[in-house]
C-alpha cells in the first residue's frame, strides 16, 4: 500500500517586531515570549495597593528583595478565557535599591504574567515566573498582543522537545553537502531543518513545518514564534545519539532461509553501531552467532607497518610449514549455499534525486513509488539553483530493495531527471 501523503508545507509569516523598538527595549522578544507561553493570565493593571510583607511572614524571599501583596486595578485583559474581575491581588519580590530600600510601585501600571493558584479562584492570581511583573507601555502592549496572537494561532510553531535524528550526505564535489535534522515537537507535528552547501554559494538553510520542504521555504524571520523556538531550545551541538547515521562503505555476509547474502555497497550506518565509529585507515569485522552473539574484531587495515606485519607473519608461516588454507577447510569440503536475491532484502532506502524545476515532477516521482509498492517516510525539496535544477531526497519505509529498483527503473527515461540518483541502503538492526 502506498503510505506516502502529500502535506502543505506551512511558512511562518507573521510580522516581526520593528527592529527599532526591539532594540530600544531591555525586555526582548524571547523575554516576551518564555513569560507568554507560560501564562494563561495577562493583565495590565495598576497598583491601587501595594502592601510590604515583614520578612518573618515571607522566610523564602530571595535575599535582597521586598516582598508585596499587590491589591491592582484590571486595565485590559490580554489573554485569558472567562476574563477576571475589576480587582486582581498576587504577591512579588521586588529588588531593593544600592540604598537596601524597596521600591515605590503604587499607582504605577504593569504587565503581569500569571496563572490562578492550585484550589484558589476570586481575584486571586498567581504570577508565573519571578519577573512576571513588568513595566507597561503602550508599545510593550502592543509586542506582548503580538506575541500571544502568534502562540494561540491554530498554525502555530510547535514546542520542540528534542531533537530525533539527524545525518548528513556528502555532495558529488568535494565541500557540497546537505544536512537534515528532524525535531519531536510537544504536539507531535513535524519540524525539519535542511541545510544545504553547494560549491561558490552561500550556504542555504531553511525550516519547514510539514512533511516536505519546497523551494519556498526560508530560514525563520527574526522575532516570530518559530525563530523563538528554534534559537532557545535547540542546543549549541547536535546530541552524539541524534547524528543519527555515517556513511561506510561495508561488506556483508549472512545466511537466511539457507541462502547466502554476500555485499558491497555504501551504507548509512546508525551512531548506535559499532562500525559507525570506525575512523581512517581501521578495519573492523562484525560476527553475529546464534549463541555467542555479537563479536566485534577492529585494527589497522593499512599503512607501511600493518602491511610490513602481515607479509613477515604469512612468510614465518610458510618457512614453518605451517601454511593452512584460507578459510581453514579445503575449498573441496566446503558446503555450497544457494544465493539469496538481494532485491528481497527489506529495510529503509535514502534515495536522492536532482530534478527540472517544473510542475509534475514531484508527482511523477511519487507515482513512480506508488506503482512499485514503495512507501515514502520523509521527502526534502530544496531551492532552485541557478541552473534551474532542484535537489530532492527522500527515505523510504521498509520497503523491498527490488521494489525500490523498480521505481528508479521506472524513472530512468524520464525528461525530468538532471542525473542519476544515488541510492544508500540505511543498515538495520537485523544486519
Amino acid at each position: 500500500m502506498f503510505a506516502f501523503a502529500l502535506v502543505s508545507t506551512q511558512i511562518v509569516v507573521f510580522p516581526a517586531f520593528s527592529q527599532t523598538m526591539e532594540d530600544a527595549d531591555p525586555l526582548q522578544y524571547a523575554d516576551i515570549a518564555d513569560l507568554s507561553a507560560q501564562a494563561p493570565i495577562i493583565i495590565h493593571i495598576t497598583v491601587k495597593e501595594a502592601i510590604k510583607v515583614d520578612s518573618e511572614r515571607a522566610p523564602n524571599a530571595p535575599p535582597g528583595t521586598q516582598r508585596y501583596y499587590i491589591i491592582g486595578a484590571t486595565n485590559a485583559l490580554i489573554r485569558g478565557q472567562g476574563g477576571v474581575g475589576e480587582t486582581i491581588r498576587y504577591v512579588v519580590d521586588l529588588p531593593l535599591d544600592a540604598r537596601g530600600r524597596a521600591p515605590k510601585i503604587k499607582k504605577q501600571a504593569f504587565i503581569i504574567f500569571a496563572r490562578r493558584p492550585a484550589g484558589g479562584g476570586g481575584d486571586n492570581v498567581q504570577l508565573v515566573a519571578k519577573d512576571a511583573q513588568v513595566v507597561w507601555t503602550p508599545s510593550r502592549e502592543q509586542r506582548v498582543r503580538s506575541v500571544v496572537r502568534e502562540l494561540v494561532d491554530p498554525n502555530a510553531a510547535p514546542a520542540i522537545s528534542r531533537i530525533a535524528s539527524a545525518f548528513h550526505v556528502p555532495g558529488t564535489v568535494i565541500g557540497e553537502g546537505e544536512t537534515q535534522i528532524f525535531m519531536e515537537t510537544e504536539d507531535g507535528s513535524p519540524i525539519s531543518i535542511t541545510v544545504l552547501k553547494r560549491q561558490g554559494q552561500r550556504k542555504f538553510w531553511a525550516v519547514s513545518l510539514g512533511e516536505i520542504v519546497d523551494e519556498a521555504a526560508r530560514a525563520p524571520v527574526r522575532n516570530s514564534l518559530l525563530w523563538y523556538r528554534l534559537a532557545c531550545f535547540m542546543p549549541r551541538q547536535l546530541p552524539a545519539k541524534a547524528l543519527g547515521y555515517r556513511i561506510r562503505l561495508l561488506g556483508m555476509a549472512r545466511i537466511d532461509d539457507g541462502k547466502l547474502f554476500q555485499r558491497v555497497n555504501p551504507y548509512l550506518v546508525p551512531e548506535n553501531h559499532p562500525l559507525a565509529h570506525i575512523e581512517g585507515s581501521t578495519n573492523a569485522v562484525v560476527a553475529e552467532g546464534n549463541f555467542s552473539g555479537r563479536l566485534m574484531f577492529q585494527g589497522a587495515g593499512a599503512g607501511e607497518g600493518p602491511t610490513a606485519s602481515a607479509v613477515v607473519a604469512d612468510l614465518i608461516d610458510i618457512a614453518r610449514g605451517d601454511a593452512g588454507t584460507v578459510f581453514a577447510a579445503p575449498a573441496s569440503q566446503m558446503q555450497s549455499c544457494e544465493r539469496a536475491e538481494s532485491g528481497n532484502r527489506v529495510g529503509k532506502s535514502y534515495v536522492r534525486f536532482i530534478v527540472a524545476d517544473r510542475p509534475g515532477v514531484l508527482a511523477e516521482i511519487t507515482a513512480a513509488m506508488r506503482d512499485a509498492d514503495v512507501s515514502i517516510e520523509s521527502l526534502i525539496q530544496t531551492e532552485k539553483t541557478e541552473e534551474g535544477s532542484v535537489l530532492l531526497s527522500m527515505v523510504t519505509h521498509d520497503s523491498r530493495e527490488c521494489n525500490v529498483a523498480k521505481s528508479l527503473a521506472a524513472l530512468s527515461s524520464s525528461t525530468s531527471l538532471q542525473a542519476a540518483p544515488v541510492v544508500m541502503h540505511l543498515l538495520s538492526d537485523q544486519d
